[in-house]
């Protein structure tokens, strides 16, 4: 992108993604790095006890950093399936599509950052998406002050979450829009198929 060429949402999107990727890089080199100091300080236990304490710690870190991400990942699912402004869709649903694919990037970023980890991390994520999904509600509610043609999709979203962590990695936008109940843009989303093959990650 050129210095004096206005961007687009796709490009703020696009910059927003490598800001995170580098704030993820930087987190795990001072979690590795906290490991080894933490352990020098405390003489009182023994180095492996002391290193099993903080790399537990470290564990729910990434869980936490994972569903944070994944959290924002669903409220953009539900704005997109239960938007029932045609005018409002076709203004966001690439923003909030980019932003879907920013935040899966995300969190798949931190289950790569260790592959001895990834299982353990995605078990205690998935135990815990129920919660990260409960916040994704309260923040599509929020977001009902900004697009009112949101109001009217309260009483179809699911109660229970309609995805697991593996699926919300591995699926693409479509497939996990799929999950939802009486979506308003349904045709919207058949019409588009070039588009949805653009965005989609698959």
């Amino acid at each position: 992108m050129a210095w004096d060429e206005i961007p687009t949402e796709r490009n703020l999107a696009e910059l927003e993604m490598k800001n995170l990727q580098l704030e993820r890089y930087i987190q795990d080199f001072l979690g590795r790095l906290s490991i080894y100091v933490e352990a020098v300080r405390i003489k009182d236990k023994p180095f492996q006890e002391t290193y099993e304490e903080i790399f537990s710690e470290s564990l729910e870190s990434k869980e936490n950093d994972i569903l944070r991400h994944l959290g924002k990942m669903m409220q953009n699912l539900l704005m997109l399936g239960y938007c029932n402004s045609r005018e409002v869709y076709r203004k966001k649903n690439i923003e909030w599509r980019s932003r879907i694919i920013l935040h899966k990037s995300h969190s798949q970023d931190v289950l790569d950052s260790d592959q001895n980890t990834s299982t353990d991390i995605v078990r205690g994520t998935d135990s815990r998406l129920s919660d990260a999904y409960q916040r994704a509600i309260r923040l599509y509610k929020i977001d009902i002050k900004k697009y009112p043609e949101l109001r009217s999709g309260l009483e179809f979203i699911p109660e229970n979450c309609p995805w697991n962590v593996s699926e919300l990695l591995a699926d693409s936008i479509r497939n996990l829009l799929l999950a939802l109940p009486n979506r308003f843009m349904s045709d919207e989303e058949e019409k588009d198929k070039k588009m949805w093959q653009r965005y989609d990650d698959e």
